[in-house]
């Protein structure tokens, strides 16, 4: 894949998720405090569990530019918490 190609792809995943982001984001908010999942976890945490199982994960927005090279060497990934037990049914 060019350099272009993936720009392009990732401008448009970035624009298609900017506009649906605020649509699901309500839809979620609305959702989980009505269907009993976990609470939203509290900055700084990024995930959130409760005694039934149920898991919530907060985005973390990060301020500088992400280079996808395979190298995990920007500020986020060390400054961020990592989610683990993922769970496959």
């Amino acid at each position: 894949m060019s350099k272009r190609s993936l720009v392009t792809l990732l401008l448009s995943v970035f624009l298609v998720a900017s506009a649906i982001g605020p649509v699901l984001h309500a839809q979620a908010l609305s959702s989980s405090a009505s269907s009993g999942d976990a609470p939203a976890p509290v900055p700084p945490a990024v995930v959130a569990r409760d005694g039934a199982g149920h898991v919530t994960v907060r985005a973390v927005r990060v301020s500088g530019p992400m280079h996808v090279d395979g190298q995990l060497d920007e500020e986020v990934y060390s400054t961020t918490e990592s989610i683990s037990d993922f769970v496959q049914h």
